[in-house]
């Protein structure tokens, strides 16, 4: 898991870097959007913790220009001037959550968590999807490839694949 921090105030990114590193997590920080941005979309990050008062652009801006382009970065965003307002916006731009500083590091763990079960999961169906797409890829083509053998006899290809030709016929 690979995590981004984007804040101004290097103490919070030192911070958070500690734990997640302290954790296993594989951390990273840059001081200004633009930086931070260009970091994102060259290193393959999970996670992003996201200031929203950036001196380089409003972090609500920057979420929703992250999220056009990088849509499986899960971004928490984090502000020490945050309002409901601001919190509702950014959920509804796409934020995984919101965090008032001063952060409490036991809440940023717990959500790191949350958001790295939730990637295991995704890659999980993903990976049963695809397994399931194989498997009737592969059923598709041994159904084909039995019924050429019987010189196009239905009858026949029911009997060696043991299904009925009504399942067949479903199954074609």
């Amino acid at each position: 898991m690979k995590i981004l921090v984007i804040d101004d105030e290097k103490n919070i990114c030192i911070a958070i870097q500690g734990i997640m590193q302290d954790e296993g997590y594989e951390c990273e920080y840059r001081l200004n959007f633009e930086d931070g941005f260009n970091a994102l979309k060259d290193g393959n990050f999970d996670i992003l913790f996201l200031d929203i008062w950036l001196p380089d652009k409003d972090g609500t801006h920057g979420l929703r220009e992250i999220k056009r382009q990088l849509p499986n970065v899960e971004v928490v965003m984090i502000s020490g001037h945050g309002s409901i307002e601001n919190a509702v916006d950014s959920i509804r731009w796409g934020a995984y959550d919101f965090l008032e500083k001063p952060l409490s590091l036991e809440r940023i763990l717990l959500i790191t968590k949350h958001i790295q079960e939730k990637i295991n999961l995704k890659s999980h169906i993903s990976a049963r999807k695809t397994l399931k797409e194989a498997v009737a890829e592969f059923e598709h083509q041994y159904i084909a490839d039995t019924h050429k053998e019987t010189g196009g006899n239905l009858a026949e290809t029911a009997r060696l694949l043991g299904i009925s030709q009504a399942e067949l016929e479903q199954k074609r």
